[in-house]
């Protein structure tokens, strides 16, 4: 279920920044990030972009961690969606 509401959660991080923060697993982990193009862009621009990405991508941590609670109704409406997907995955 995590994961498919952290996606939510990049999805809205992505909404609302304009940016491209996805979730993705790795070893059993799960992150948030940010890749960006540097080519042509100065040190200075560059090491902005960066600490861009990096604010927005701890905001979606956050907010991950915070947002079930928060939005309760929200949350079970998804997490209900989310069992219906499944049920029916699985009746194929």
């Amino acid at each position: 279920m995590n994961l498919y509401w952290n996606r939510e959660v990049a999805r809205r991080i992505n909404e609302e920044y304009g940016t491209d923060v996805i979730f993705e697993l790795s070893g059993g982990r799960g992150f948030f990030t940010s890749t960006f193009d540097p080519s042509g862009m100065t040190e200075d621009q560059i090491f902005d972009e960066i600490v861009k990405r990096a604010d927005i991508c701890r905001k979606a941590y956050t907010y991950a961690l915070t947002s079930r609670k928060e939005e309760g109704a929200f949350y079970k409406e998804f997490r209900e969606k989310i069992k219906e997907l499944e049920e029916k995955r699985k009746n194929r």
